[in-house]
């Protein structure tokens, strides 16, 4: 297959991988797959390339794919596990390897736990491990270390976080892929066109070698729960399985959440010998085990202050603080265990006595745990201080602002950190700073992995990142809130401008929403602690967030843009009532708040608007958003005509200030031409939104999003006002991209788009593309409470209908059961349960289940008959699809008595020239010639022949294939001589290989006719 295909490409006359990927709008990773043989491509890839390379895709092509993935499954089924390592077919922003290399030798004090939780290898019953404890506790360690153990032992290890939600969604991605799941079939899920977690847990649960899944730091167990669901109910991303083994660390310890398949093991603190234990590991040389039991004794045991404490210790063993010192030749040198016990001073006392006069809560834990961490990470950053390393603290500070999620590197501006007015001493001082963190463990660097765009002037991604944990985030942060005024205002004026540098790439463009997916956590985090008494540092923080409340509402993220504007307007309050950015603010409340009255929306809005004009002027962007939204709040009063004479203006006035194809220039457009309808006004609307669809192509583009959206908005209007042809020629247009970057995004398309390219893909007979289009809409709308809804119920046949074209007969039967159910509220004769039944019954003949089949169509057509339709067109169809059945069931002469009926009913209530009265006639007609009643036959072939001339030409498909029956019937009843017949079939062949292709199964029946004619001849 792939030998095929790159001879292709040679012949073409590309020159690699890349220009034919373009040329054919697929992924160079997709290209390089099906050029290599790594995996069978699927048959949409194979058509595009052979499009782009001028092929025909004939079903030469059809059948040499096929076999090409017949053996694909073939060789998986008998490879051994250790040959099935497929690679990801596109990089992915995070790895799914644990980390052991932050393991050391040996985990100490864990023995027990590790026991308890067994052996990985075989589990008579699976369950789900929870390891639940407070920050700082080992939880993390006590996971490396089973990771590390089942990778020795032979088992497939996956590792991911699920501090972020998109962390975990990307992770659960790329384990997918790594288990060979096809890439159409994790590109549909992972743009929502299907369940992702069902998808992943199938080959899990199919796994051949065993595997260990760590999914760390669940914090937020809502994450793990599909919609509606909860993390436990075995539906999301966390379910027990026979395959292998699922681990879960988490400071969440509750029974209820995690289900009754888990099995929940406390981590607490560590044994005071098993402690001293750890610190001699890492700092041997500071005492003996006394010392170092006393020591641990005062950390409380709490793993990640030891390990913060033995780093340091560590450093001070190489050297560290030996030449250079603070202020007061006198200060103490920090080198044993004693001296870091007696430097901690009585903070760790404090612990110990909670711990022995009761038992604590877990915030007062969590609260002594962090000023624990903070004592020992301040003793760490005296240390670089004392060697020279300064900016190692205020780095800290400032990472102490944003989330604990990777921060990109090249954020960090070395001059910000010293402060407008000042020069570093050293250029490679911040490195050398960034460097001792991650040795004393309190930073760790990952990568970002691809990104689509980056701000101006970065490198090429992926991208060095900045990891804090938690917990030493948090004791950073309250160590920055103590500081002097001028210090925490000059932490704060640094962290906005790395806030502005990040939020530097267009939040409106989608080519930039990966890199607005990496720093929107930090966004976030910063918008909800940023101090309030610096105004000008406070509203520069604000815009940011601004920013990035516009990505979050076009990348459709709405749950996540509706508390980050609350959040804006509750930390602004202390700006004047007329500053740009608090009334920018207050705008996106309005727009979240909910639906208050639409008189009070407006009223909002024009208050808004009113200042704005005053202070920005009523051109600026900011003050064309309010003047747009407020137009909008009017059509909702139904003041049609000045909202149509507000979203003009603004629509003109944005085109001239932004141009023509900005983001928010297309919106006002499109809402200007809605109006522009709404007021019976349909040829204006029609005219702007063509010119809309024009300035796109011109300036953006055939495959840019917004190009896309524009036009697919117009071919639903064209749909609307009656002119169906046009809409579904624009349509089918469209979806000839289907599978590019533009379409890629499953989120951006409204239901009724999606139903329509649903369709318009369904008439192309790609019918997996369609059903990832159908299921996209109906989640939709089911996210939109709409289930109820007669347009969703229609929607939903449809789905039927396409696995039924795709022959997964169980599932479209399965499927049709499911919705049959869901209409017990309809009563028996309503005519859309009656063509439910109807899908139904045809299902069951498709599936060679006759008899059941059969008895389904006949209580059909009995409620049929008794609402008094036995002559209508539904019964019709009904009695065609009966005709089927019979036939399968050998009961011929019935099914020829009902195709004579059906096929005449419908010739007088459709015409002769329609498809379906034209598709009967040739059922009766192949059913009698099946029957060997050849004149009969003829008869009806030669009807058939002259209404397919009539309405589709004498060259078309249908018109041909009657051709070659109507010449064979006629040799066969002796009405035409060998010599005739011959001379029919040559001129006949030719006009059938231009439209059936040299293999086609109508052309290989007219060269057997040759061959028999000829033979007699003979």
């Amino acid at each position: 297959m792939a030998e095929r295909l790159r001879e292709c490409m040679i012949k073409a006359g590309y020159s690699g991988v890349r220009e034919l990927a373009g040329a054919a709008k697929l992924a160079p990773s997709t290209v390089s797959d099906a050029l290599s043989g790594a995996r069978t491509p699927s048959w949409k890839t194979v058509s595009s390339l052979l499009r782009a390379c001028d092929v025909p895709a004939t079903s030469g092509w059809v059948r040499l794919r096929d076999d090409a993935k017949t053996a694909e499954q073939r060789w998986r089924q008998t490879a051994s596990s250790e040959e099935l390592t497929p690679r990801p077919a596109l990089p992915e922003i995070y790895s799914i390897r644990p980390p052991t290399g932050d393991l050391p030798p040996r985990v100490r004090g864990r023995d027990p736990l590790l026991s308890a939780l067994g052996d990985l290898r075989s589990e008579a019953e699976p369950h789900v491990r929870v390891l639940h404890g407070l920050g700082g506790c080992g939880k993390t360690t006590i996971a490396l270390e089973l990771a590390r153990t089942a990778g020795r032992n032979g088992h497939q290890v996956f590792w991911v976080s699920a501090h972020q939600h998109e962390r975990l969604i990307t992770g659960m991605r790329v384990i997918a892929r790594e288990l060979g799941v096809p890439e159409n079939e994790v590109e549909d899920a992972w743009s929502g066109h299907g369940s992702a977690p069902d998808l992943l847990w199938h080959h899990l649960d199919q796994a051949r070698r065993r595997w260990l899944l760590v999914i760390d730091n669940a914090d937020k167990p809502d994450f793990l729960a599909v919609a509606d669901g909860s993390p436990g109910d075995g539906t999301g991303w966390v379910r027990a399985s026979p395959a292998g083994t699922t681990v879960i660390t988490t400071r969440v310890g509750n029974p209820q959440v995690w289900g009754n398949q888990a099995e929940l093991y406390p981590v607490d603190v560590l044994a005071v010998d098993d402690a001293a234990d750890v610190l001699i590991d890492i700092a041997g040389h500071a005492g003996d085990h006394e010392d170092a039991r006393a020591l641990a004794d005062r950390l409380g045991g709490l793993p990640l202050a030891l390990v913060s404490a033995g780093r340091y210790l560590a450093r001070t063993a190489r050297g560290g603080g030996l030449l250079k010192r603070g202020p007061g030749s006198d200060r103490l040198r920090i080198t044993t265990f004693d001296d870091y016990r007696r430097a901690l001073g009585d903070i760790g006392t404090d612990l110990l006595d909670q711990g022995l006069d009761h038992t604590p809560d877990t915030t007062s834990l969590e609260r002594l745990h962090r000023k624990l961490v903070g004592r020992t990470w301040e003793m760490s950053l005296d240390l670089l201080d004392a060697q020279g390393i300064g900016h190692a603290r205020r780095l800290m500070r400032l990472i102490s602002c944003f989330a604990p999620s990777p921060l990109p590197a090249e954020l960090i501006d070395p001059l910000a950190l010293e402060g407008s007015d000042a020069t570093l001493a050293a250029l490679d001082d911040p490195d050398r700073a960034l460097m001792a963190l991650v040795d004393l463990h309190l930073l760790n660097i990952t990568e970002s992995g691809e990104l689509s765009a980056v701000p101006e002037g970065f490198p090429e991604p992926p991208l060095p990142c900045l990891v804090a944990h938690r917990l030493v985030l948090e004791a950073t942060a309250f160590r920055v809130r103590s500081l002097r005024r001028a210090e925490q205002d000059a932490v704060w004026r640094a962290a906005a401008h790395v806030l502005w540098t990040a939020a530097a790439p267009e939040p409106e463009e989608h080519p930039n929403w990966d890199w607005w997916q990496l720093v929107t956590p930090h966004v976030k985090a910063a918008v909800g602690v940023v101090p309030d008494d610096d105004p000008e540092t406070l509203a520069r923080v604000a815009e940011a967030g601004l920013r990035c409340f516009a990505y979050l509402v076009f990348a459709s993220r709405y749950d996540e843009a509706v508390p980050l504007a609350a959040s804006l307007l509750a930390r602004t309050s202390i700006l004047p009532d007329d500053d740009p950015t608090r009334l920018a603010i207050r705008h996106r409340h309005a727009f979240t708040a909910g639906p208050p009255a639409p008189e009070a929306l407006e009223a909002e809005y024009r208050d808004i608007l009113d200042r704005q004009r005053k202070v920005l002027g009523p051109e600026h962007p900011e003050t064309l958003i309010t003047h747009y939204n407020w137009a909008v709040a009017l059509t909702h009063s139904r003041d049609q005509a000045a909202a149509e004479v507000e979203l003009r203006w603004v629509a003109k006035t944005r085109v001239r200030v932004l141009g023509p194809t900005n983001p928010y220039s297309l919106i006002s457009r499109h809402a200007w031409a809605e109006s522009l309808s709404a007021l019976g006004l349909d040829g204006e609307a029609e005219a702007e939104m063509r010119s809309v669809v024009a300035d796109c192509r011109r300036e953006r583009g055939d495959l840019d999003h917004h190009t896309i959206m524009q036009r697919s908005s117009l071919a639903g209007f064209m749909t609307a006002h009656g002119h169906g042809e046009q809409a579904n020629a624009e349509f089918s247009d469209i979806v000839e991209h289907y599978g590019s970057p533009a379409l890629s995004d499953g989120t951006h398309f409204s239901a009724y788009t999606r139903h329509q390219m649903a369709h318009a893909l369904d008439r192309a007979k790609r019918y997996a593309d369609a059903e990832v289009e159908y299921r996209a809409a109906l989640e939709d709308m089911s996210a939109n409470g709409l289930t109820e809804q007669s347009d969703y119920r229609h929607l939903a046949q449809w789905l039927g209908k396409n696995l039924r074209a795709q022959e997964r007969h169980d599932d479209s039967l399965a499927h049709f059961e499911a919705l049959i159910a869901d209409c017990s509220d309809l009563p028996n004769h309503d005519a859309f349960l009656l063509n439910l039944r109807h899908d139904y019954g045809d299902g069951l003949r498709r599936a060679q289940r006759s008899e059941e089949a059969l008895s389904v169509i006949d209580d059909v057509l009995t409620l049929r008959e008794g609402k008094g339709e036995g002559e209508s067109l539904d019964t019709m169809r009904e009695r065609h699809c009966r005709a089927h059945t019979l036939q399968r069931l050998d009961r011929s002469e019935e099914a020829l008595e009902e195709l004579r009926v059906v096929s005449t009913a419908l010739v007088d209530l459709l015409g002769v020239e329609s498809p379906e009265a034209r598709r009967v006639m040739w059922c009766h007609a192949m059913a009698l010639h099946r029957a060997q009643r050849l004149g009969e036959a003829l008869e009806r072939l030669e009807a058939c022949h002259s209404a397919e001339v009539s309405a589709l030409g004498s060259e078309s498909y249908d018109a041909l294939v009657s051709s070659r029956y109507i010449t064979e019937t006629r040799f066969r009843l002796g009405l035409v001589s060998a010599a005739e017949t011959l001379a029919e079939v040559e001129a006949l062949l030719p006009k059938l290989v231009q439209q059936d292709g040299q293999d086609g199964k109508y052309v290989a029946a007219v060269l057997a006719l040759r061959s028999e004619v000829e033979g007699r001849q003979r």
